[in-house]
């Protein structure tokens, strides 16, 4: 259901504004959040905005790694 998708995105989304992160991997979550809904609105030709998005998602990926 379209509504209850939306309003559980409304949910993770005030909750990311209002609680702040206990720990990086809490911060590195909210990151990969926001980012995956910023690239979830580009058009898919839009590489000037996409690849910058992958690089950072996949520095986030590999640096969340070496900490465990």
């Amino acid at each position: 259901n379209a509504k209850l998708l939306r309003d559980k995105q409304g949910a993770v989304e005030i909750e990311i504004l209002s609680v702040p992160a206990a720990s990086w991997p809490e911060a590195v979550a909210k990151a990969r959040y926001l980012l995956n809904l910023y690239a979830a609105g580009l058009a898919p030709t839009d590489t000037h905005h996409r690849d910058p998005v992958a690089v950072v998602l996949a520095d986030l990926t590999r640096l969340s790694a070496e900490e465990s």
